[in-house]
Order: C-alpha cells, then structure tokens, then sequence
C-alpha cells in the first residue's frame, strides 16, 4: 500500500505534511501548475515542490495534465507521473480493468 498526499499546493497545504505524514506520493493540484510550467513565481514554486519531493524520496504526480507541452515541461521538472486530460479521459473501472487482459 502506497500514501499520498492529494490536492498539494492547493488551500492551506503544509510543507511539514510531507515530513509529519508517512507518506510516498504528493499530488501536485492541478491549480498549481496553471502558470507553474512558465517562468514565474508559482513555476519556481512548482520546480521547487517536485525538488523537495525527490530529495525526501516522494514521488510527484502532477493533476489536470491538458497538453502535450505541460506533460514535457513537468517531465524536464522530474515529475514523475501525470494525470488529466491529456493523458486519458475518465473511464469506467470495467473498461479499464478489461486494458490489462
């Protein structure tokens, strides 16, 4: 069984959660990358958050991935996973478990 922490840099999240919390995965909220992937302050933030996770061995999932540049962009940043639009569409359990036959 694998923790993670959803819904990071979104509301009141707490860099002392990720040390607190016995934890393996954060996810990145999908607000956090809108303008994280450019040159500007949320995007240090954003450079710096996925550094924090892999220096405290965390992986980073990235929520609300919409096109093939943001997905580069947080690849480059050393996300390691991603999900959202680009990536699939939602789906039925069935559907997708029947993927794996």
């Amino acid at each position: 069984m694998r923790i993670a922490l959803d819904d990071f840099g979104s509301g009141h999240s707490s860099l002392s959660l990720l040390t607190e919390l016995p934890l393996d995965v954060v996810k990145l909220d999908r607000s956090f990358l809108r303008e994280g992937i450019q040159d500007t302050a949320r995007g240090a933030l954003l450079r710096n958050t996925i550094r924090l996770a892999r220096d405290l061995d965390l992986a980073t999932v990235a929520e609300g991935v919409e096109d093939a540049g943001m997905l580069q962009r947080l690849q480059e940043l050393g996300c390691e996973y991603a999900q959202g639009y680009h990536v699939s569409r939602p789906d039925y359990l069935e559907d997708l478990l029947a993927l794996r036959t």
